[in-house]
């Protein structure tokens, strides 16, 4: 079954538009990067290779594909592509991905580990101006439509719903504005530094969002929700408890004997 990873490669290579899209999941996938020997308390060592393209650490997006590669078990560590990316910058060293496992395989060369690891150490700012007007949203990139609905559909438990709207703020520069709803205190953080870290991947550099976060009993919240772009965040569900039946009850499950 294909990976997001391979959708994502598949799609860059219909269209090279599409390669920011690429780097964007990338950096959010677990990855299953090789070692030379069993990872230490606080060290490891990449796998490294020469290849026509220089040297390059090896990763794998399944622990299937990483169990390809050896008849025999080989030691390795799961980080995200962006912890990845972390380690490899500065140390001129790409990065292949499921190299001879996948027919979605791909070398990256150690410039795309260094501007990776400069988009997604640049976080922006979080605004709580109040606009002093909000309209429908104009002119905005599909591409930063996609970005940020694919971050908030993640996030099902952590917000309960967002909105995109267009905003002025006394006068200036109109920019877009993103009300994200019932996130609590603690964790605004996290999600701002998401949610920016989409808009950055999404390849629009050009476009001026900004994020603020609302109370679920927001007073402006209805007029963000009859004019914006709203995005579906899933609900999370968590399973009824189940009643306690006692060994033996169940006709069609008899008790265990030991």
């Amino acid at each position: 079954m294909p990976t997001q990873l391979d959708r994502a490669y598949r799609a860059m290579m219909e269209d090279p538009e599409l390669r920011v899209p690429y780097y964007a999941r990338l950096a959010e996938a677990e990855l299953f990067l090789l070692l030379e020997s069993e990872p230490g308390e606080t060290s490891i060592e990449p796998v490294v290779i020469e290849t026509p393209d220089g040297k390059v650490a090896l990763v794998f997006d399944t622990e299937e594909r990483l169990a390809g590669i050896s008849d025999d078990p080989v030691p390795y560590v799961a980080l995200s592509g962006r912890r990845v990316a972390q380690m490899l910058a500065g140390e001129g060293i790409g990065l292949g991905v499921n190299l001879g496992v996948a027919d979605t395989a791909i070398i990256l060369p150690p410039e795309a580990m260094e501007w990776l690891v400069m988009v997604l150490d640049d976080p922006g700012e979080s605004t709580k101006a109040q606009p002093s007007e909000i309209f429908a949203p104009r002119d905005l990139p599909p591409a930063v439509v996609t970005a940020l609905d694919a971050k908030l559909a993640n996030m099902a438990g952590v917000a309960r719903a967002a909105y995109l709207v267009g905003a002025s703020y006394d006068g200036a520069q109109r920019r877009h504005l993103l009300a994200v709803v019932g996130v609590e205190p603690a964790a605004r953080d996290g999600v701002f530094a998401a949610l920016s870290e989409a808009l950055q991947l999404s390849g629009a550099d050009e476009t001026a969002l900004d994020i603020t976060f609302l109370d679920s009993d927001d007073p402006t919240l209805a007029k963000f929700a009859k004019i914006g772009l709203g995005f579906e965040i899933p609900e999370l569900h968590h399973p009824e408890p189940q009643a306690h039946i006692p060994p033996g009850s169940d006709p069609d499950k008899p008790p265990i004997l030991r």
